[in-house]
């Protein structure tokens, strides 16, 4: 599982990951969690970065539909 943070990644911008201590950390910006398409963005970035974020389910992109 890894740490979430929300923040507002500016325009165009919905995630960014990134090791800490070898536990993933995983910046979302507010849009996230209101919009499944913009979930499916993410999860297929974090996807690119070797990331499964249906396995980390440690938030709505790994936990929605």
């Amino acid at each position: 599982m890894s740490t979430v943070i929300e923040v507002d990644l500016g325009p165009g911008h919905y995630a960014y990951g990134l090791m800490v201590d070898q536990e993933w950390v995983c910046a979302l910006d507010p849009a996230v969690a209101a919009d499944t398409s913009i979930q499916e963005l993410v999860r297929q970035f974090m996807a690119r970065e070797g990331r499964d974020c249906r396995k980390c389910r440690g938030c709505i992109v790994g936990t929605a539909q």
